[in-house]
C-alpha cells in the first residue's frame, strides 16, 4: 500500500517520520514548531473518502475522540484540513505498539501482562459508559507510552450502543466476535468483551489463539470458540479468557467482574485506577453530549466539518472551510474476500448534513 506523498511542513506541524499506513492515509511523527512538542498526525486523502458511509465515519472517529478523556485513551490536540487531506492532530506514544512488541519478539511476565490489561479494560470501561463501542479492538492499536503503561487509539470504527444493535463487520477478522463475522445484529458492548479475551490470549502467550494461515479453520475455530490455552497460564488468567471468549455473547464475563476477578484485584501489576472525569451531573453517553452542542449548519455540500471544540478549528477555518465532492467507492472495513462463506459489507449510513461547532 503506497505512503501517502505529504508536505514536510504543514502549518505548524513539521512531519518527522512515518508511523504506519493505512487504506485510508497515513500516520506521521511530527512537531508542532511553536512549542516543540512532539505528535503524531493522521494524514487521511480526500479522495479516498468518496461516499456518506465513509464521511460519516471519520466524522464520528472525531467526535468522539474530542469528547473522551481517559488516562488510557489517546487524545485528540488538534484538526485541520487543506485542499487534499484531512488532518487528526493526536498524542505521540513512543513506545510502539503492542503488535510491534511481539513481533519484535519479546515476551510478557504475567504481573506486566496484568498491568497493561488491566489499564485496557478501564479506559474500556469508561468508553462503554458513555455509550461508545471501540469495535477494532486489536494489539495494533494499543500504544506504548513508557512501559508497560498504554493508551488505545483508532476509534475509525468506532460505533454509538445507544443507536441499538449494530450490523456492520468491522475490524480484523482474527479479532471479531462469531457474531460479528456471521453478520448477525449484535452488541457492540459484548463484542468488544470478545476482542478483550483474544487479547489477553496474547498478551500471556505472545501467540494467537487461532491458526490465522489457514483462513476457512480460523473463521470455524472463532465461531466455535475453539481453542486451548497453554497448561503453564495460571488458572485466574484462564477463568478470565474462557469467560470472555464465550459464543453467546450474554454469557461473556461483564467489565466489573473482569475487574473484581482476583487476578485483576491482587495482581503484582495492579494499578490504582484513575477517577473517571466529571462531565456532567448526569452520566452523558458520547452521542449525547455531541446532540446537545450548539451546531451551525454549513451552507453548501459539505464533506467533513468535525464536531470539535472551536480552538481546534483555527487552520480550518484559516483554510476557508474548504469542502471536497463525494462519489461512491469501497467500504473501510475489512472485507473478508477469500472467505466466500459469509457478507462482511458494511450498511449505508443515512445522515446527510454535516454540522459544525458553534462555541
Amino acid at each position: 500500500m503506497a505512503m501517502i506523498n505529504c508536505p514536510q511542513r504543514i502549518g505548524k506541524y513539521e512531519f518527522i517520520d512515518i508511523i504506519g499506513v493505512g487504506s485510508f492515509g497515513s500516520v506521521y511523527k511530527a512537531m508542532n514548531m511553536e512549542n516543540r512538542q512532539i505528535l503524531a498526525v493522521k494524514t487521511i486523502a480526500k479522495e479516498k473518502i468518496l461516499n456518506e458511509e465513509e464521511k460519516d465515519q471519520l466524522q464520528r472517529e472525531i467526535d468522539t475522540m474530542s469528547v473522551l478523556k481517559h488516562e488510557n485513551i489517546v487524545s485528540l490536540l488538534d484538526y485541520f484540513e487543506d485542499t487534499n487531506y484531512c488532518h487528526i492532530v493526536m498524542e505521540y506514544c513512543h513506545g510502539g505498539t503492542v503488535f510491534s512488541f511481539f513481533q519484535d519478539g519479546h515476551k510478557l511476565r504475567e504481573d506486566q501482562a496484568c498491568s497493561i490489561f488491566t489499564q485496557l479494560v478501564r479506559a474500556i470501561s469508561y468508553c462503554h459508559k458513555r455509550g461508545v463501542a471501540h469495535r477494532d479492538l486489536k494489539p495494533h492499536n494499543i500504544l506504548f507510552t513508557n512501559f508497560p503503561n498504554i493508551k488505545i487509539t483508532d476509534f475509525g470504527l468506532c460505533a454509538y450502543t445507544n443507536s441499538g444493535k449494530m450490523k456492520t463487520f468491522c475490524g480484523s477478522p482474527c479479532y471479531a466476535s462469531p457474531e460479528c463475522l456471521q453478520h448477525l445484529e449484535y452488541d457492540g458492548i459484548l463484542s468488544d468483551l470478545w476482542s478483550l479475551g483474544v487479547i489477553l490470549y496474547e498478551l500471556v502467550t505472545a501467540h494467537h489463539p487461532w491458526n490465522i494461515e489457514n483462513q476457512n479453520m480460523m473463521i470455524q475455530s472463532i465461531l466455535k470458540a475453539n481453542f486451548s490455552i497453554p497448561k503453564t497460564i495460571s488458572h485466574p488468567i484462564t477463568e478470565i479468557i474462557f469467560g470472555l471468549m464465550k459464543v453467546r455473547p450474554r454469557e461473556r464475563l461483564s467489565i466489573d467482574k473482569i475487574l473484581e476477578s482476583p487476578w485483576i484485584m491482587h495482581g503484582k501489576g495492579r494499578k490504582e485506577p484513575c477517577p473517571l472525569p466529571k462531565l456532567s451531573q448526569k452520566l452523558e453517553s458520547v452521542e449525547e453530549m455531541i446532540k446537545r452542542i450548539p451546531r451551525k449548519r454549513m451552507m453548501s455540500d459539505m464533506a467533513l466539518n468535525p464536531i470539535i471544540p472551536a480552538q481546534f478549528r483555527n487552520e480550518t477555518e484559516k483554510n476557508d472551510e474548504k469542502c471536497f465532492k463525494l462519489s461512491k467507492t469501497r467500504s473501510p472495513s475489512q472485507i473478508f474476500k477469500s472467505s466466500p462463506n459469509f457478507s462482511l459489507s458494511s450498511s449505508l449510513m443515512k445522515k446527510k448534513e454535516i454540522y459544525i461547532v458553534q462555541i
